[in-house]
């Protein structure tokens, strides 16, 4: 059963009508949306016309009003999808506005042409399809991330907001950074980075080998250790050397003139030798 019709008028596509609520200005005459038109007309496509007429099919929309939106006078339901065409609007009761909705932004309203129906068969309904009548002509389609508004609404690969964004590929000494790009479907976003080739791991607090780890290879780096005997000693702990090697970073004191103390002054391991 056809859904009979509610609202008393509909619009052209990305047009609005709107009850005009100053007077002066004669029905056909131009005007700029709700200005210009007497309180008892409408402003549609520029020009005043009056909101009270014959409704030869019944849906809502008076007839005269229907050759100016084009939909049919003579069918309630233009394109046979089951509403009525006064139902396919949107009407905003506080500005007194209608609208009629245009999916795919074709310059045609959705009262005229069906959500169903796929008048060149390639798999688009004529709503969604910018140009129904031509066969593989792209329509209204999910956007892909390609530089092109795909889905027609004026924005280009809206769906990826971090194309474009810094990023990073790698770990350690193999990390490098790029941008965010497209990938080469579309359907995803990829980091333009290449990462550097991993090498041997060498003590010398770089990721080397590029495993997320650093210096894993030397398990007794930071452990205590000393350089020198007797006075001359100081501690330290086991770091890397410019070798890439462990090494104690302690640094000896240098040894004094040996005296008879029971002390090594020389620090060479021996107590008072000489006397």
């Amino acid at each position: 059963m056809r859904a009979r019709h509610r609202s008393a008028f509909g619009l052209l596509a990305a047009l609005s009508l709107a009850a005009c609520t100053q007077d002066g200005g004669n029905v056909d005459t131009t005007c700029v949306d709700s200005t210009g038109c007497r309180s008892d007309a409408l402003c549609v496509q520029a020009r005043c016309y009056a909101t009270e007429g014959v409704d030869h099919d019944g849906d809502g929309i008076p007839s005269h009003l229907e050759d100016v939106l084009g939909t049919d006078r003579d069918r309630a339901d233009t394109d046979d999808d089951g509403l009525d065409d006064g139902l396919e609007l949107i009407y905003r009761p506080r500005d007194r506005v209608l609208e009629a909705p245009d999916s795919d932004g074709d310059g045609q309203p959705d009262a005229v042409e069906s959500a169903t129906k796929d008048a060149d068969g390639d798999g688009v309904p004529d709503q969604e399809d910018r140009c129904n009548d031509v066969p593989g002509c792209p329509g209204r389609r999910d956007e892909l991330c390609n530089d092109v508004d795909d889905d027609d609404d004026g924005q280009v690969d809206e769906a990826f907001p971090d194309k474009g964004l810094p990023c990073r590929l790698g770990e350690g000494a193999c990390a490098a950074d790029g941008t965010v790009v497209c990938s080469p479907d579309g359907k995803e976003l990829l980091c333009d980075a290449t990462p550097g080739v991993a090498a041997d791991e060498t003590c010398n607090g770089v990721d080397d080998d590029c495993d997320g780890a650093v210096d894993e290879d030397f398990p007794t780096l930071g452990e205590a250790c000393s350089a020198g005997d007797g006075p001359c000693r100081v501690d330290g702990v086991l770091a890397c050397d410019d070798a890439g090697a462990v090494a104690c970073d302690a640094v000896a004191r240098p040894g004094e003139g040996e005296t008879c103390n029971d002390v090594d002054d020389d620090c060479d391991g021996t107590v008072d030798e000489g006397f």
